[in-house]
């Protein structure tokens, strides 16, 4: 039986995207197909507040040092436990506050088929399915049954600012899955103009929908996003793309789990 790998669980907002700002339960996956600014590295010695990127790079993923290794291996009856234990059972039942999938990679193929497991514990106890969304690096196409399940989908498309190859970041069959979906945004980190001329040739080479393109400034620090945002503010104002926040740093900070 599949387990869900998990590095940590807690109830916050929702800092990015199309629903920024909604309350939201984190369910952060364990474990990730890319290594965002740290390719090639030991993943136990990097330090995402600190290190520099690799060469390439000019950004590192901020929760590397979270995703890396599971706090806890559920089954998905005792990942149903835990959420009554903290009452989260109930709020998300009510629709007050949506579930958020990210991590790491949450779309890994074993990971799809245990929270499919998960998501009939959840209604048959409740008599509801919670508003699901997940936050994906868009490599991997979600199972049939797990597109019925997700309200949601936050493509975070990676570009050649995250130290990954092509080959590495983009798989053409999920890419354009989302693309077709209605219930799909791409969000790219962006740190500066340049960045703008990959993403118009992603747009063109694989004639992604302009409305469905979302900017978010690269930064791991408030600092750092304080000078990002009204960059990306002015490129969101000439290319008609959607800006998205970063709240949880602008609120938090470096903390993770609030």
């Amino acid at each position: 039986m599949s387990k869900l790998p998990i590095s940590e669980t807690f109830m916050s907002i929702q800092g990015e995207g199309r629903e920024a700002g909604r309350p939201a339960v984190f369910l952060r996956f364990a474990g990730c197909n890319l290594q965002c600014g740290a390719v090639g590295r030991d993943l136990d010695e990097v330090n995402p507040q600190e290190d520099e990127p690799v060469e390439g790079a000019s950004w590192v993923c901020d929760t590397i040092d979270v995703w890396r290794e599971p706090e806890n291996v559920y089954s998905p009856g005792e990942l149903m436990d835990e959420f009554e234990a903290r009452g989260w059972d109930g709020i998300l039942a009510s629709g007050d506050a949506n579930l958020i999938l990210t991590g790491g990679e949450p779309m890994l193929p074993a990971r799809q088929e245990a929270y499919m497991r998960f998501v009939g514990k959840f209604i048959k106890r409740t008599g509801e399915r919670p508003f699901t969304e997940v936050e994906t690096n868009g490599t991997v196409k979600p199972t049939k049954e797990m597109q019925w399940k997700v309200d949601q989908w936050n493509v975070s498309l990676k570009l050649s600012n995250s130290g990954h190859s092509k080959e590495e970041r983009i798989n053409e069959e999920a890419l354009q899955f989302y693309n077709q979906s209605s219930k799909a945004d791409f969000k790219f980190v962006v740190s500066d103009a340049s960045d703008l001329d990959e993403i118009e040739e992603l747009r063109r080479e694989y004639n992604l929908r302009r409305e469905k393109i979302m900017l978010m400034p690269a930064g791991q620090t408030r600092e750092q996003l304080e000078k990002m945002y009204p960059r990306v503010v002015e490129m969101c104002k000439i290319e008609g793309y959607t800006f998205s926040p970063r709240l949880h740093i602008t609120a938090y900070g470096q903390q993770t789990g609030v």
